[in-house]
């Protein structure tokens, strides 16, 4: 798995020790809005990002180094993702 929860867990708890804003970033790759990807699909950053939350982070950012994030991908993404009422980075 590219999003690794299990590595984000240390940061995590210590700002939420701190009483700190938590944020979490997902670095995207692939496109969501594909019929034909099968492995970083709409399923597997949802699930990733439900595991995020269930954390108790506060923001989630979307990183998109390669530049493969389009529009209507982004659209799909964050408006599903926001049923878990984050503030988007």
């Amino acid at each position: 798995m590219m999003l690794n929860l299990l590595q984000m867990k240390l940061g995590i708890d210590a700002a939420k020790k701190a009483g700190g804003v938590v944020e979490a970033v997902v670095c995207y790759s692939g496109d969501v809005a594909s019929k034909t990807e099968t492995k970083y699909t709409l399923d597997y950053y949802l699930n990733f990002v439900d595991q995020v939350v269930a954390e108790g982070i506060h923001v989630l950012g979307i990183k998109d180094m390669a530049g493969l994030l389009k529009p209507e991908a982004a659209k799909l993404y964050v408006t599903t993702s926001s049923r878990s009422r984050l503030t988007f980075a």
